[in-house]
């Protein structure tokens, strides 16, 4: 089914509106998927601030274009249905890569981030990435452990020189009694 020039046009702006807002994509073969395994992958993407959706090859490759974006044609080969990561796009990755693993689809083609393509082996080393949270609580831990290190090494300097004045203190004390 053919469908009209201004469909066509309103496609290519929400691709391009997606790809602008999004950190990342992941490129998939959805073939043997029923609608329900899409609804279902669908559902599990946007839980994590994502979406998933078929997209019209010769369209996409457009909304890439007017972008600046690569274009990597043999992604294009097949049908393809796109995952969009806007707020992590490894949680993206993991939700596709898991759901291929419990039910055999999709297959993953590759991915892009920025301006950076990606293989597909490269999308599943994203996907064992943990959530952004924790990946922030882990550089925050790294960044105050030497800062935290470096007071409790002060601390002990000038705890040491308060006992060693107390001490002359107390020796002073004692002299002036005698």
């Amino acid at each position: 089914m053919a469908i009209s020039k201004e469909e066509k046009i309103r496609r290519v702006a929400l691709y391009k509106e997606n790809l602008s807002k999004s950190q990342g994509v992941i490129f998939t073969d959805y073939r043997g998927m029923d609608t329900a395994q899409l609804t279902k992958l669908r559902r599990q993407i946007k839980e994590v601030g994502g979406t998933y959706m078929v997209v019209k090859n010769t369209l996409f490759r457009i909304a890439l274009r007017d972008l600046d974006l690569p274009v990597a044609e043999e992604i294009f080969k097949g049908p393809v249905a796109v995952g969009f990561g806007f707020e992590d796009l490894a949680q993206v990755a993991k939700k596709i890569v898991d759901f291929a693993k419990e039910e055999g689809l999709p297959v993953v083609k590759g991915g892009m981030m920025g301006e950076q393509l990606l293989e597909p082996e490269q999308i599943k080393e994203l996907a064992k990435l943990p959530p952004r949270e924790v990946l922030l609580a882990q550089v925050i831990g790294g960044i105050q452990a030497p800062i935290a290190g470096l007071v409790g090494v002060l601390s002990g300097v000038l705890r040491s020189l308060v006992y060693v004045l107390n001490a002359r203190v107390q020796q002073l004390e004692g002299q002036q009694a005698s």
